[in-house]
């Protein structure tokens, strides 16, 4: 089944006196790209991450996200007394060379940076590994199959296209069988007339005329090819890979036979059952660019 390549996913993981919360989303990319943002305290398990996510994902840019928050609230302080000190001691030698008084409240030497910190519950970093580990497996498992929903429907979509797209060659097909004799019926009324004007007219001539103008705007061949590469698209969608770029690939090449058979068939029907085609064909073109 194919796979959209947005989806998301929020877990929630309490370690210690920590809550983690695991954030995974994902946009279109041509290429797999991850990018982890966490605490440089645990940039430890980033490349564990990656790791772990390579294995479920196989395309697109996947942003993973961990926050942490200390649980502890007010009592979970404490005071750097070694920096207040020393913030108390810089502050009375500055009074005594300025012959001012020393100030005794401290309560601003509190509000300096780092005098004030929480307190680190020291955690055993496989434990962290094994929590962080663990949720984001449970939070793959919830982002891809939103994931595959989304795929559900593109695949829907496409097939719905597709069978659209089946619809109006058949209509091609049917034109083209009228196309040589709508040319050889003109050739005949022209020839007709300059008869009417006393004009000779090499019989062989024309028919050598038709029989080439026949040849020149015969679309079998872009026909069958066009008809083998739907076969194909319709295989594709629904295999269990990354389908992504192939997809994108015979897209391509339904493309170019659609273009071809638009100027080689000589006709205002065929012409404009062409751009129904390409119209629905670019409707697919902006749903593949969403599936991995």
């Amino acid at each position: 089944m194919i796979r959209s390549m947005t989806g998301f996913s929020r877990q929630i993981v309490e370690i210690a006196s920590e809550t983690v919360t695991i954030e995974i989303k994902s946009v279109n990319n041509r290429y797999l790209d991850i990018v982890v943002k966490m605490p440089d305290d645990f940039s430890f398990i980033e490349e564990e991450i990656k790791s772990v996510v390579r294995k479920s994902v196989k395309r697109g840019r996947i942003d993973i996200k961990l926050k942490w928050k200390n649980n502890l609230g007010s009592s979970g302080q404490e005071i750097n007394k070694e920096l207040l000190i020393h913030l108390v001691n810089q502050s009375r030698l500055v009074a005594e060379e300025l012959n001012m008084d020393a100030p005794t409240n401290i309560d601003r030497l509190l509000l300096v940076n780092g005098v004030v910190t929480d307190k680190k519950v020291v955690i055993e970093e496989n434990f962290i590994k094994e929590s962080i580990i663990s949720s984001l497996k449970t939070g793959l498992k919830e982002f891809n199959s939103m994931r595959f929903d989304e795929g559900q429907r593109l695949k829907e979509d496409i097939e719905y296209r597709l069978n659209v797209i089946r619809e109006l060659l058949a209509g091609i097909k049917d034109s083209q069988n009228t196309v040589v004799e709508e040319y050889r019926e003109k050739l005949g009324q022209r020839v007709s007339k300059l008869k009417t004007e006393g004009l000779e007219f090499d019989e062989s001539r024309l028919l050598s005329e038709i029989a080439l103008f026949a040849e020149r705007c015969s679309i079998t061949e872009e026909i069958v090819r066009l008809e083998s590469h739907l076969i194909e698209f319709v295989k594709t969608v629904n295999t269990g890979d990354s389908v992504g770029r192939k997809l994108d690939f015979l897209l391509q090449e339904i493309n170019r036979e659609v273009n071809t058979i638009g100027s080689k068939a000589n006709n205002y029907n065929i012409a404009k059952i062409v751009v129904d085609i390409k119209g629905e064909a670019e409707k697919i073109r902006e749903q593949i660019q969403n599936i991995e």
